[in-house]
């Protein structure tokens, strides 16, 4: 009788957090298209953007307060933005907390899922995008990768205004903005290269 009891209450339990978790999923985010040639220049920008991030983990000149080479930098960026892009800010608060000679040189790649036009011109786009690190200096063909949806916000170029800069990118909760199941990519770069990693000591 106990046992069934005990049973019983942990159905009930399960079930109840199942429907606390189902709540908290969100409704799934619409693939949408800006068009064939923005789709293209918005990967373009994504593409060089990322790999200006890759570069930052080996770039000793960059630190929070001074970082002449950060995605600001790139040709065309609109001279009031912020010096780092939240997701990028986040990165480099990372790499000053890891020993600087076990990061190595990540390699990032990525999916454009979506791309909308705002009003004012801007595009909001939504990326799956996945960093491979390096794992271990002691290993040196480990590596580790994770992979997060990101919210991108692009502005038209100030030098070449058929094309894009990145202004502004954020990571994105699963959960609450899940992508659809089926779904085809806009855009996808991937350097099919691994990270270069330090020299086993």
């Amino acid at each position: 009788m106990i046992m069934m009891i005990a049973f019983i209450s942990t159905y009930i339990y399960e079930d109840y957090r199942y429907e606390k978790q189902q709540a908290l999923i969100g409704p799934t985010l619409p693939q949408e298209s800006a068009g064939t040639s923005v789709d293209e220049s918005v990967g373009t920008a994504i593409t060089t953007y990322l790999q200006t991030l890759d570069a930052e983990w080996s770039d000793q000149d960059c630190s929070l307060k001074h970082c002449p080479n950060s995605s600001k930098s790139l040709p065309g960026v609109p001279q009031e933005r912020a010096m780092f892009t939240k997701y990028e800010r986040s990165n480099v608060e990372l790499r000053g907390k890891i020993i600087s000679d076990t990061t190595g040189v990540p390699v990032s790649s990525f999916s454009l899922y979506s791309t909308k036009q705002e009003q004012n011109g801007a595009i909001t786009a939504i990326v799956n995008i996945m960093i491979m690190k390096c794992y271990s200096s002691k290993q040196p063909d480990s590596y580790s990768n994770a992979t997060d949806t990101h919210k991108i916000t692009l502005s038209p170029s100030t030098t070449h205004p058929d094309d894009y800069v990145v202004m502004e990118d954020q990571i994105l909760d699963p959960i609450k903005f899940p992508l659809a199941n089926s779904s085809r990519s806009l855009y996808t770069y991937d350097p099919d290269r691994e990270p270069q990693c330090p020299t086993a000591i």
